[in-house]
């Protein structure tokens, strides 16, 4: 993508992509509505940053690895098989910083997630074989959690899962099965402490049922909760 600043743009459009598996009466209303919407984002990509100051769901403070010039080591856990090609724009522009990413994957099937065998067969393919080159010095590498549920089993991880966890200077997660599978904290006497993690995480995800979203509105402000 030819944009001024496409980090921005990038990470709303692996966002919005999250919403690819939610369930519409006809598949059509989403399909030209999604359309248009990425159009627009697109031809106003540019004058994005307008966007995020506005927003109030957008919490950037995160991002710092990802906005500072040396590289750095990121842990991507993917979710739904449909919307990884929006996750592969992002990944393509990350790698083309310097970063290095870690994929993510399930370990085995798992309603419509991504797996470690989809992504190998893909990289047969011409449509992902740019990333063959990272993959041979290892500034990209894939694997998977260890897990065949929806999220994971932090206490069950991978011997891989990990290793990069130890090396990740930020923790990108997509999708509500990986938020909701991520302890944030644990509630003592009726007071929420939240564990605290060696370094940021990213949650990229739609927001898709009333208990995500009770959870959530404590983080924003009164009245503005998504």
């Amino acid at each position: 993508l030819s944009l001024k600043k496409p980090l921005l743009p990038l990470l709303y459009l692996a966002t919005r992509g999250n919403w690819m598996d939610a369930t519409y009466e006809k598949i059509t209303q989403f399909e030209i509505g999604f359309k248009e919407e990425i159009n627009l984002l697109l031809n106003q990509a540019n004058e994005f940053d307008v966007e995020v100051k506005e927003n109030s769901f957008f919490r950037l403070k995160g991002l710092r690895p990802l906005l500072e010039s040396k590289a750095c080591h990121l842990l991507y856990e993917v979710d739904n098989a449909g919307e990884f090609f929006m996750d592969v724009l992002l990944i393509d522009y990350l790698l083309s910083q310097g970063h290095h990413v870690h994929i993510m994957t399930k370990k085995q099937p798992i309603l419509n997630d991504m797996t470690l065998s989809d992504i190998k067969d893909l990289l047969e393919q011409e449509r992902l074989s740019h990333w063959l080159p990272f993959t041979e010095t290892k500034q990209l590498q894939i694997s998977h959690t260890g897990s065949f549920s929806v999220g994971k089993n932090p206490f069950r991880s991978s011997k891989a899962y990990q290793d990069a966890y130890q090396k990740a200077d930020l923790i990108i997660l997509k999708g509500q099965g990986n938020l909701q599978t991520m302890p944030m904290g644990q509630r003592r006497k009726g007071a929420f402490t939240p564990y605290h993690y060696r370094c940021p995480i990213l949650y990229l995800s739609g927001i898709k049922a009333p208990m995500i979203q009770q959870g959530l509105a404590s983080v924003f402000p009164k009245g503005q909760a998504p």
